[in-house]
């Protein structure tokens, strides 16, 4: 009952996450393009734009939260007994982590450097793969453990999870802007209203009013808001009356607004849809266009923190188990820059895939087979390289210099030439030294 209980617990923010996602559509697609926005041609380009991201958003988050984990391979399976006579034993250690191809340790820090066993999963853990408390499994190169998917990011879905950070991003910022622009729109109909948008029947009183169509003015509004607000058919009439005799006669303002005023039945005027009524508070749609924006406000905030984090991890191809926890070679060197390919390209494809086309497109494209990773030594060949140069060099001049200084001093070049190979002593100490702090 308790495993019962931390499971619908750890699929709460799951379920949370759709019933968002379904509610924003609705208030987008229905409140804000269909009700609010009467230009047909704004709506296509608002619904246009929307539809795109919020399906590749959608899509995305699918595949990462339903993409199958794959399984460590069977060449990695051992039973406990095994690993426990293997560990024991040096040459066995050594010809299994030969024959399995595992390039890493699993500890660097003044340890004995061995191989990893999962005693839950019954495996030798492939290089970069990790076990996961929460979903109860290895996964291979894992990077970490989503809370709000309740899923593990790993080899199967990484490339699905850095696709939906980007695509709910710019869906946020798109939603953020696009309500914000429509949201004084709702707060003017809810408050004000426009002459040209209304047309109907009030609500209470059962009287129809078609303005004339231009800009509303003080009078038009009072009209406007006599009439709505009325109780009955007399008292709009009469409002409407007072309202015209009390209207300011001048030849330079616009005539007041033609109103027919005519009772009709309760029947009539219920089958009657208004396009506009205008009211005396905030609308539920004005609520609920101003909780999306601040809902995805706070999206973008948390985002931007997560996305410049990852774009960092995917450039020097490192997982976010690795940034915290470096790991080392069995071959020496340690760090978080172990499976750098050596350019941001090259460690993007590791992820994204060799074709660039593909790359938006949440379809697994991603190098390799989870469990062998290949290992660049280009940096270290680049130092060794210039370090043997720069000896080279050294030994040349030294070389010549002392040549020349006994030549040209005779016997008294000898004590110069022993003091110039104490110097040169010191430096070949000097680059020993930085050698050693390069590769240790």
């Amino acid at each position: 009952m308790e495993r019962l209980e931390k499971l619908q617990l750890e699929w709460v923010l799951v379920v949370m996450e759709f019933a968002t996602t379904a509610w924003t559509y609705y208030v987008y697609v229905w409140l804000i393009c269909i009700q609010t926005t009467q230009n047909r041609v704004e709506s296509t380009i608002l619904l246009s734009a929307f539809h795109p991201l919020f399906f590749m958003a959608l899509w995305c988050f699918l595949k990462t939260l339903l993409t199958p984990r794959m399984a460590v391979p069977a060449e990695f399976k051992m039973d406990a007994k095994t690993w426990d006579y293997i560990e024991l034993d040096t040459s066995l250690h050594d010809y299994t982590r030969s024959h399995l191809g595992i390039k890493t340790v699993a500890s660097h820090r003044g340890q004995a450097k061995t191989l990893s066993y999962c005693y839950p999963c019954g495996n030798i853990k492939p290089d970069r793969c990790h076990h996961c408390s929460r979903c109860k499994a290895c996964v291979l190169r894992m990077d970490h453990h989503c809370p709000w998917l309740n899923r593990c990011v790993g080899f199967h879905n990484h490339k699905f999870f850095i696709l939906f950070l980007h695509y709910i991003f710019a869906y946020s910022v798109f939603l953020v802007i696009t309500c914000t622009g429509v949201l004084p729109r709702i707060w003017r109909r809810d408050w004000v209203g426009k002459a040209t948008d209304i047309k109907g029947v009030s609500q209470k009183t059962g009287v129809s009013f078609v303005p004339k169509e231009r800009p509303l003015s003080e009078n038009d509004t009072a009209l406007t808001l006599a009439i709505l607000t009325s109780s009955t058919a007399k008292e709009a009439k009469a409002a409407a009356a007072a309202i015209a005799v009390s209207a300011p006669s001048s030849s330079a303002s616009p005539p007041p607004p033609m109103v027919t005023a005519t009772a009709t039945t309760a029947t009539s005027a219920a089958g009657t849809k208004a396009s506009l009524i205008a009211g005396t508070g905030l609308s539920a749609a004005f609520l609920q266009v101003s909780l999306v924006i601040l809902i995805y406000i706070l999206v973008i905030i948390s985002l931007v923190p997560l996305l410049q984090m990852h774009a960092e991890l995917m450039a020097g191809n490192v997982t976010t188990l690795e940034q915290f926890r470096p790991i080392g070679l069995a071959t020496g060197g340690s760090g978080v820059d172990i499976f750098d390919m050596g350019s941001v390209a090259a460690n993007h494809r590791q992820i994204m895939g060799s074709h660039l086309w593909l790359w938006p497109f949440p379809v697994f494209t991603s190098l390799g087979d989870g469990v062998h990773f290949p290992v660049v030594v280009v940096v270290i060949v680049v130092v060794v390289v210039v370090v043997v140069v720069v000896v080279v060099v050294v030994v040349v001049v030294v070389v010549v210099v002392v040549v020349v200084v006994v030549v040209a001093a005779g016997a008294g070049g000898v004590v110069l030439v022993v003091k110039a190979t104490a110097s040169v002593k010191h430096t070949f100490s000097k680059l020993f030294l930085m050698y050693n702090a390069l590769f240790r």
